[in-house]
């Protein structure tokens, strides 16, 4: 893929994710397919454990959003920083649900080959999410 491939790719998965079709965001990714996410014990593996770990998030979130903020790219890889936001309505991390709408940022790392994802690793903020439920204290403004 060319760095105007990579681009186009993204923007397409980022809209499958705001179109909440699971099946979409599964079909970006290849059988291959190995995502790491900071709060998960366990990798996702292949389109279904992408669709598992989408479908996850929008269970807590059944209107979420996912705003893409930058967008870097270099060879067969692409770098996302995001904000996902949406009204914490399931279990998220086997954290009840506190009817809170919460924004929180994060980033994702893509590595493409054939017109899919074959590895992602994304980190975000799990403890704002944690302060915007109500779990955490809020950060003092100085």
């Amino acid at each position: 893929m060319n760095n105007t491939e990579i681009p186009e790719l993204v923007s397409a998965l980022v809209q499958a994710w705001n179109a909440h079709d699971p099946d979409r965001v599964a079909g970006f990714h290849a059988p291959e397919y190995e995502g790491r996410d900071i709060a998960q014990v366990r990798p996702e593996i292949g389109p279904e454990g992408a669709r598992q770990a989408f479908c996850r998030f929008l269970k807590a979130f059944p209107d979420l959003e996912l705003i893409p903020d930058d967008l870097l790219t270099q060879g067969d890889r692409a770098v996302l920083l995001w904000r996902l936001c949406g009204t914490h309505r399931g279990p998220l991390l086997r954290i009840p649900p506190s009817g809170r709408w919460i924004e929180f940022t994060g980033v994702s790392m893509f590595e493409i080959h054939g017109n899919r994802v074959v590895r992602r690793f994304t980190l975000w903020d799990l403890a704002g999410v944690l302060r915007e439920i109500g779990l955490l204290p809020a950060l003092p403004e100085e």
